[in-house]
């Protein structure tokens, strides 16, 4: 006899074997979907995140270079106010000085008149009205010449110095700040964390142009000194003072080309320790002549003033001090023996003895020394660029945890937005505050 066997009983449960198999590797291919568009996402957010980041970096960076900028500007313009309060005291001294010349008629004020006109004989006069306030308005420039100073080499040199040590460090504030904000918008107010390090993020700046690209130069430097110059000869009251007026009508039979000339002069200057310098002066120069050496000019000083030891004033170090009057000494020897230090008293018009008399009373206001500035190390770049590089461990389903990278580039650049003569074609430099911000590439 023979078992019957019912092959249909026999393989029952093979379906459903294979449909765990295919749930089993559907299930999977799933779950490998879900847990890579969490990483995509992820690395998604970390992209974005980075690019605001290094954006709001260069921001801060361009800020940076831009208040350097400003506090070299500030420092020009606390320079040109004490060029004006110098240039000024000169002026106060050189009036004061008139006044007692005008009190003593040495020279007459008539004689003023008659040889170069009542305008010049009026304000000669004048000033005898001044001759009481000129002290106290001394003492009053001079307290705001020290504390245009003091503000330099103060309040402006250590924020100068504190915002360059510090830029970087405040950039790098902003890059966590930035990062913070932007991984934890998506995360419920109960699971936002509190820094980067709770949040699996690592960051580093590289390539970073910034770093020691700002320099603090001498203010003897010749940029320095040329961009003063520039700022100064935009104000006439700062410009040479220097006016000759010649009376064609008067001259002597043995004497036919000299004629007698009122020579006003003055100059404002800096010199390389940072001391300013001014000097005013004023003198008739009369027509004489004598046996011994012909015609010359006699000078009489009208008015005279000197602050600090000015360029033109030390030309004159070889010249002997002029005597308080020539009672003892006749003016022509005197200055016979200067004719040999470069000057022609015969036929020249310089105010000698006037910058003499106003070097024996000399004021001098005292600085702390040439202020340094903020100035590019490389003046041929035009942008300051650095790259951030982003790493953040994201945990997943299956795999403990797993690292996603994003890498964002940005710069501060230089660039006039309006291109006004003073900025078109200019190099990068610290004077200009025109530092902008952008991604790159």
């Amino acid at each position: 006899m023979f078992a019957y066997v019912d092959m249909q009983t026999k393989q029952s449960g093979q379906a459903l074997v294979l449909s765990l198999l295919l749930a089993l590797v559907g299930s999977i291919a799933v779950l490998a979907s879900f847990e890579s568009g969490r990483f995509v996402l992820a690395k998604s957010r970390l992209f974005y995140a980075s690019d605001a980041a290094a954006y709001s970096a260069a921001v801060v960076q361009a800020r940076g270079l831009n208040t350097q900028a400003y506090l070299n500007r500030a420092q020009l313009a606390h320079q040109l106010a004490m060029a004006h309060l110098v240039t000024m005291a000169s002026s106060a001294k050189m009036i004061g000085a008139q006044a007692q010349q005008a009190a003593r008629r040495n020279p007459p004020a008539t004689l003023v008149g008659a040889f170069f006109g009542p305008t010049f004989s009026t304000a000669y006069l004048a000033s005898k009205t001044f001759a009481q306030q000129d002290k106290a308005l001394l003492l009053e420039m001079g307290g705001a010449f020290r504390q245009h100073d003091q503000l330099i080499h103060g309040v402006i040199a250590q924020t100068r110095s504190a915002l360059i040590h510090q830029l970087s460090h405040e950039r790098n504030q902003v890059i966590e700040q930035v990062l913070l904000q932007n991984l934890n918008a998506d995360l419920p107010h109960t699971q936002r964390k509190a820094n980067l390090q709770t949040l699996k993020v690592t960051y580093q700046v590289d390539a970073d142009a910034l770093d020691q690209a700002i320099a603090l130069q001498a203010g003897s430097a010749a940029v320095w000194h040329q961009t003063l110059k520039q700022v100064i000869n935009k104000f006439g009251y700062l410009q040479d003072r220097d006016h000759l007026r010649t009376n064609w009508w008067f001259f002597l039979p043995r004497c036919v080309l000299p004629r007698p000339v009122l020579q006003r002069s003055g100059r404002t200057e800096i010199d390389a320790k940072g001391d300013w310098h001014a000097h005013d002066t004023q003198s008739f120069h009369a027509l004489r002549f004598n046996r011994f050496i012909g015609c010359y000019r006699r000078e009489y000083p009208m008015g005279w003033g000197v602050v600090g030891l000015t360029h033109t004033a030390y030309k004159l170090r070889d010249t002997d001090a002029a005597p308080a009057n020539f009672a003892n000494e006749s003016y022509w020897r005197w200055a016979l023996r200067q004719a040999g230090k470069a000057w022609d008293f015969v036929m020249g018009s310089d105010n000698r003895v006037a910058i003499s008399w106003g070097r024996q009373q000399a004021t001098k206001w005292s600085v702390q020394g040439m202020p340094k500035f903020a100035e590019l190390k490389q003046d041929d770049k035009t942008s300051l660029g650095f790259r951030l590089s982003v790493r953040q461990e994201v945990s997943g389903l299956w795999l403990r945890s797993l690292g996603v990278y994003a890498d964002s580039r940005a710069e501060s650049y230089f660039e006039a937005r309006q291109q006004t003569p003073a900025v078109v074609n200019a190099v990068a430099n610290l004077f200009q505050p025109v530092w902008h911000a952008r991604l790159a590439k």
